[in-house]
């Protein structure tokens, strides 16, 4: 984790907080308990994970209608041994950026396509301010991907609940 965050803020462009805090969450959550947690919070799913996986910054080639690849900030995997179906989630982390060219849009068109292969499919928008996407604006008709908007104020608030851990309780502070 510290390597990635060095190598972040060596060659930030824009906005090196939002790179910091992603690499700093994807790893807090890093954790069978807290990925069940967040999905009961914030999801109202109630799963049993296996297997968690968690990436920061995962490129995904672009599809021959994109402009361009796609890199979701966090992608989290797991199985849910209920229901035994592998679960992708997507998560893109704003502070005081917008949003990239159709980049909501783009990677709901990935998540279609591992839609199709038998996922389940989350897209997260995870801002600092209100920024209300329309749902029809990003996912086709014919998908069961769920998109979610969350404030990063609800995942301070969620977060309070585990400051018993070390790392919950540095990216609280």
């Amino acid at each position: 984790m510290f390597s990635n965050i060095f190598y972040l803020l060596k060659n930030a462009s824009n906005e090196p907080r939002e790179d910091y805090l992603t690499e700093i969450f994807a790893e807090t959550i890093n954790e069978n308990q807290l990925v069940k947690s967040f999905m009961k919070v914030f999801m109202s799913k109630n799963i049993e994970p296996s297997g968690l996986k968690i990436n920061t910054q995962q490129t995904f080639n672009k599809l021959d209608w994109h402009i361009c690849d796609s890199r979701p900030d966090i992608v989290i995997r797991f199985f849910d041994n209920q229901s035994k179906r592998e679960n992708i989630l997507f998560i893109e982390c704003k502070l005081n950026a917008a949003e990239g060219n159709q980049q909501l849009k783009r990677y709901a068109d990935h998540l279609k396509l591992l839609e199709d292969r038998g996922c389940a499919t989350y897209l997260i928008y995870l801002t600092e301010y209100h920024d209300v996407k329309k749902e029809e604006d990003i996912l086709d008709t014919n998908v069961d991907t769920n998109f979610i908007q969350i404030r990063w104020y609800q995942i301070y608030n969620w977060l309070k609940e585990f400051d018993s851990d070390r790392l919950v309780k540095n990216i609280i502070t």
